[in-house]
């Protein structure tokens, strides 16, 4: 697998919306402003998309080389449809992932 961040979930996705919707709520934090809201968001951006990868490289080189290549045309296009898709269908954890880095936010508003 690539040493490059990759960024499967897009700036632009309903996912990471709700993604940043939901870790606002477990923080407390006020996003009415949009200039805090899209600072946030890109935090959340970065930091889910980093651990994704993170977490992608405990898969076997070929499964996650594999992926990859599955994910890299879903990215270019912009889908965020067969993105969600491949990521579901191939990573067998990827909503562990997701709710392990909202638990992860959540340990951080104690």
């Amino acid at each position: 697998m690539t040493n490059l961040f990759i960024a499967p979930i897009l700036f632009h996705y309903d996912f990471l919306e709700t993604l940043c919707r939901e870790a606002a709520a477990l923080l407390s934090v006020n996003l009415n402003d949009e200039n805090k809201y899209q600072q946030f968001k890109m935090a959340i951006f970065l930091s889910f998309n980093r651990y994704l990868s993170d977490s992608l490289l405990f898969l076997p080189k070929e499964e996650a080389e594999n992926l990859l290549s599955q994910l890299t045309p879903a990215i270019q296009s912009e889908n965020e449809e067969k993105t969600l898709n491949i990521l579901n269908s191939q990573i067998d954890f990827f909503s562990e992932v997701r709710s392990e880095f909202l638990n992860i936010i959540k340990t951080l508003n104690k």
